[in-house]
This record gives structure tokens, C-alpha cells and sequence, in this order.
């Protein structure tokens, strides 16, 4: 991977209950510029950070689509409207094509 300069100075929070999957996304995301990775393995904590508004990328993670796709709703309605405005990410070890129509839907990219 190389660095890309329009990631530089921005923030980015990697939500993840599985410690190593926390991890290797928040290493892969400094590897291509993200200076300010916060991780985070609990959704309530993660919440919080999120009604912040200082993010500007949200990633959302787990093994299968329950978790990550939880995480994804619970942040756009927990938070108060038009706080998280960049974009959210999910990521699974699986996936197949209902699996991505259920992620758009509730408002992940």
C-alpha cells in the first residue's frame, strides 16, 4: 500500500468486538495515510465517540453480517441526526449479495 495525501489529518474510528480484526484494519488504514485511528471494541463507547461529529470515516467490522451490521444501524440512530456525515464501512470475513443489499440499506457504503 502506499500513502495517499488525501487521508492525511483525517480521523477515522474502527469499531470491532474481535480485538485482532480491530487491529489489522487500523494498521491497513495508517498504512494508506489515516494519521488518527481510534479503536474501539465496544458499540456504546463507540457510540459516543461517533456523536462527536470528529470522524470522518467510520468502520465497522466482524466475522459474520450480524455484528457489524448492528454496530452500522445502532451509530445512525443513537446518534443525533446529521452528526455522522462521512462515510461507514462494514466488513466481513463473508459475503454474498443479500448480505451487501442489508448493509446499503441501513446506511453503510
Amino acid at each position: 500500500m502506499s500513502l495517499n495525501t488525501s487521508f492525511l489529518g483525517k480521523a477515522c474510528m474502527v469499531v470491532a468486538s474481535d480485538d485482532s480484526l480491530c487491529s489489522l484494519i487500523a494498521t491497513s488504514l495508517h498504512q494508506i495515510g489515516f494519521a488518527d485511528v481510534l479503536k474501539s471494541g465496544i458499540l456504546t463507547e463507540a457510540i459516543k465517540f461517533a456523536a462527536s461529529g470528529i470522524y470522518d470515516l467510520i468502520v465497522c467490522a466482524g466475522t459474520d453480517i450480524d455484528e457489524p451490521l448492528d454496530m452500522i444501524r445502532r451509530i445512525r440512530m443513537e446518534t443525533p441526526e446529521g452528526v455522522v456525515t462521512g462515510p461507514m464501512i462494514c466488513v466481513i470475513s463473508h459475503m454474498d449479495v443479500g448480505n451487501l443489499s442489508m448493509m446499503r440499506n441501513s446506511g453503510a457504503n
